[in-house]
């Protein structure tokens, strides 16, 4: 190998080096230099639950890439999980033809998961309270309860065939919260 091959050699590993270590970095890190970064993610799947859980298993890692919540504390795959068994079952009534459309909002601030069936909707007043006595029993009904309960926000589109799920970051404790009065506040 002549100089100029082992110094250029010698160059391309440090360069590689460099891309390494520039690559290398924690996402995490990113994410608190840059919190205006968000992400889009859509993805269309049949009408099968054989599906949903891998959806899921992406979903929840790329909540907690952009810290929103860790999805084994905050029952996010809860919610997730009704609302795409419901799209699948009672919206499109498990017609494989049919297809479930799901789309992920990230940002540092909030997640936003919209999920969308080719059915024909429904009325979301319409639904039987679990909570009544009658209905205790049921082994079913409690998905909109626990995705109300879960979520920051639900809303359904007009027609009834798309929920949008929304769950905000947590907030750092406030100066009240921790006892102190922030310098300079008033009340």
């Amino acid at each position: 190998m002549s100089t100029s091959d082992s110094l250029l050699a010698s160059q391309s590993r440090s360069n590689l080096g460099e891309v390494e270590e520039f690559s290398d970095m924690n996402r995490s890190d990113d994410f608190n230099l840059v919190p205006h970064i968000k992400e889009r993610i859509e993805i269309t799947i049949p009408s099968d639950l054989d599906y949903m859980h891998s959806v899921l298993s992406y979903m929840l890692e790329r909540v907690a890439e952009f810290g929103i919540a860790e999805p084994a504390s905050c029952n996010l795959l809860v919610a997730l999980d009704e609302a795409i068994t419901n799209a699948i079952k009672h919206g499109n009534k498990s017609d494989p033809e049919k297809k479930v459309k799901i789309v992920a909002e990230l940002s540092a601030e909030e997640a936003r998961f919209t999920i969308r069936d080719e059915g024909d909707g429904f009325n979301p007043a319409g639904v039987p309270d679990p909570t009544d006595p009658d209905r205790l029993l049921n082994p079913h009904g409690r998905g909109i309860l626990f995705m109300n309960h879960i979520m920051d926000e639900v809303h359904y589109n007009e027609r009834g065939n798309e929920i949008t799920l929304i769950k905000r970051a947590p907030q750092g404790p406030s100066p009240e919260d921790s006892g102190q009065k922030a310098e300079g506040s008033r009340r």
